[in-house]
């Protein structure tokens, strides 16, 4: 009998037809097939801005006061790096799972948990475009930096600005105790001017329904919009900066310390990245070769059978081959 604990997980199907010796080897095998470092040149700008706000300055009082990021976006390409570095397609998909959450939760809790999820992913698109206009106020103004300050700037002025403080406005009208009774809680200061923050009143009554779960239900409504909208205008944002982070490349007027990383990124690191990823290669090598005293054998031609048909007007009924005829390999034409 079998046992039923036991589950049979179907293996991927390995198709290889093994007819020429190129064929018999796998290219998981492949000294290229993994590489230890794959990040690109956009990927190694995009780190720096990165790693520099995670460097912190500190007062005389031990406490922390700003970061390195202002150092580096005051720089076009990377100032467009930055504007790439947010990942959509992630934040997408936990929106999605958080609006799932909220949808098939039976508890209170739970459906408040994911319906909170959703006020967090949003306050991050927002929090990334602040900064934006933030380091537009230092970055050096070439063509492409004011188009992109034009496009954030009528971004937020026509619509995301209301967004965010229609967001704002449920999160302090679920604290209501005719809506839920707790509020989102979530922390909206330090934002810019332009977002009109002072605007911002309490919103209680979108929360309708007969309890709390339904009225979570009908404000969800509106923050998969509210999403939606700061979602659109985060991916033209960073579709321009894909657009122009090359053309910026080109521009002399970078600052030195900028201007060093860029020729480090571009020019010295690719040397010793391409020694580090031919890692593998070297360690198969090193596996077989040293280790195992396997040696690559000599090439063989390959060997076939030759068929051959009459032509049918032929008069012949039997036709000699001599002894090591040539022929051209592959199919002869249909003339």
């Amino acid at each position: 009998m079998l046992d039923k604990s036991i589950r049979c997980t179907p293996q991927k199907e390995v198709r290889n037809r093994g007819i020429t010796q190129n064929e018999r080897v796998f290219t998981a095998l492949g000294g290229s097939y993994v590489q230890l470092d794959e990040r690109s040149f956009p990927d190694l700008l995009q780190f720096a801005v990165g790693f520099a706000s995670l460097v912190r300055f500190y007062d005389t009082s031990n406490r922390a006061d700003g970061d390195w990021l202002d150092f580096f976006l005051n720089d076009p390409p990377l100032f467009f790096a930055y504007a790439n570095s947010l990942n959509l397609a992630q934040l997408e998909a936990e929106f999605q799972l958080c609006v799932d959450q909220t949808i098939q939760s039976g508890s209170f809790e739970s459906k408040f948990n994911g319906f909170s999820g959703t006020f967090k992913i949003i306050l991050i698109i927002a929090r990334w475009m602040d900064n934006l206009l933030t380091g537009l106020e230092t970055v050096h103004k070439n063509g492409q930096i004011r188009i992109l300050s034009r496009q954030i700037t009528i971004a937020v002025q026509n619509r995301l600005s209301k967004e965010l403080q229609r967001l704002v406005d449920l999160d302090l009208g679920a604290g209501k105790a005719v809506a839920l009774n707790r509020a989102v809680g979530l922390n909206y200061e330090g934002f810019n001017d332009i977002w009109l923050m002072n605007c911002v009143r309490p919103a209680s009554s979108s929360y309708v329904g007969e309890n709390k779960r339904a009225k979570i239900d009908a404000v969800l409504k509106e923050t998969r919009t509210i999403f939606r909208h700061f979602l659109e205008a985060a991916k033209q944002i960073q579709a321009n900066g894909a657009k122009n982070l090359s053309s910026t490349l080109e521009d002399g007027g970078h600052n030195p310390h900028t201007a060093l990383y860029l020729a480090f990124a571009k020019e010295m690191f690719p040397e010793p990245l391409k020694q580090l990823n031919s890692f593998t290669g070297r360690y198969l090598d090193f596996y077989y070769q040293d280790i195992l005293r396997q040696k690559p054998r000599k090439m063989v031609a390959d060997r076939l059978f030759l068929t051959f048909i009459l032509e049918e007007d032929s008069q012949a009924k039997n036709q000699v081959v001599p002894k090591n005829s040539r022929f051209l390999a592959g199919q002869d034409s249909p003339s």
